[in-house]
């Protein structure tokens, strides 16, 4: 009996002594009716229910920039365990990169789908994470491909490249807020990122990436001709005599005139040495650290591409912004391929 009564008490509704179960029921549904509609006007489920019109292109892209994102997270978590001890941490950083930028553009999706305005606080608070992750990974690629500890590679170097990303995002965010006046802010992003720029490819940081291959270089001569140091030291000494003794005919002669000399007149291994030369391929963390500045410098010309098109104050301003800022995440899966460039470090 009291089964029955609790079973009662779960009932929506009560038919009655008139037969009403009928129009009960009906006004139930519509009452369930109701209140989903009233959640799909809040936006509350919109992210299941809301089918894209594809004349939403800006829609259309949130739903490629989750899917590479998400994609390429599992593949990097998955090569943690793959690839040598070392490279883990940049893997690790690369996955952490993609996941966040994934979790938050699920919510963008919500804000566009519901509003049809660009969500610049969840942009920012994705920025404010990823940017500095992806700084980062200059760091521990440098590190990786420096286990012995033949460079010093100093953590001011590191912490310079993370505060300047902190104050590019900074000055975006403050100008796209209307704190400060939108184009100074602009000016100094851009003075920020140009400064990330120049460090990464004529400063510091490019410095270390150069002398990173020429020890690579060395040690693969070495490895193939079975050489000590003191012997190469010693015919690089000839080399070198053989470049000043040729150096007065560089006007005449030419620079290939120059280059045969100095392979004739070099001796014991230097011939060995050319050929062994034109067989090597670029260093696998030299190619890493490229691929990653390629993505700073190309990939982060996006959003100062997207800040513009924003002043602009259109539409189109809008949807370039959006499909820009979304590709970034398809630069970001190419960074695999430093997994199979560099897996026999």
């Amino acid at each position: 009996m009291s089964g029955g009564m609790a079973l009662a008490s779960r009932v929506p509704f009560d038919c009655g002594s008139g037969g009403r179960c009928m129009q009960h029921g009906i006004d139930a549904v519509s009452s369930q009716l109701d209140l989903i509609e009233e959640a799909l006007e809040r936006g509350i489920p919109r992210r299941r229910l809301d089918l894209r019109s594809p004349d939403d292109h800006i829609g259309v892209s949130f739903h490629l920039a989750t899917g590479i994102c998400l994609a390429a997270t599992v593949f990097f978590f998955f090569q943690v365990a793959l690839v040598p001890r070392r490279w883990a941490n940049s893997m690790i950083i690369a996955g952490l990169v993609t996941g966040i930028a994934w979790h938050h553009y699920m919510h963008m999706e919500d804000v566009w789908a519901a509003s049809g305005k660009a969500p610049t606080v969840w942009r920012y608070m994705d920025w404010l994470i990823t940017v500095p992750l992806q700084v980062v990974e200059f760091y521990t690629i440098l590190c990786a491909a420096n286990p012995n500890n033949d460079i010093e590679i100093k953590i001011a170097l590191l912490l310079r490249l993370l505060m300047a990303s902190l104050f590019m995002l900074g000055f975006g965010y403050a100008g796209e807020a209307e704190w400060i006046d939108r184009w100074v802010a602009f000016t100094l992003g851009v003075l920020c990122w140009i400064y990330i720029i120049y460090e990464i490819s004529f400063g510091e940081t490019a410095g270390i990436a150069g002398q990173l291959g020429v020890e690579d270089a060395r040690r693969f001569l070495r490895h193939i001709q079975n050489r000590s140091k003191e012997q190469e030291d010693e015919e690089n000494a000839i080399i070198k005599q053989a470049l000043e003794e040729k150096q007065k005919q560089a006007s005449s002669s030419g620079f290939s005139s120059i280059v045969a000399s100095v392979t004739t007149a070099a001796k014991g291994n230097v011939n060995a040495d050319t050929v062994a030369m034109q067989d090597m391929k670029k260093p696998e963390a030299q190619l890493a650290f490229e691929l990653i500045r390629a993505i700073l410098i190309f990939g982060w010309a996006l959003y100062p591409i997207g800040y513009l098109s924003k002043g602009a104050r259109t539409i189109g301003g809008e949807c370039a912004q959006r499909m820009l800022q979304s590709s970034r995440f398809g630069q970001q899966s190419s960074v695999w391929s430093r997994y199979i460039l560099r897996r026999e470090l």
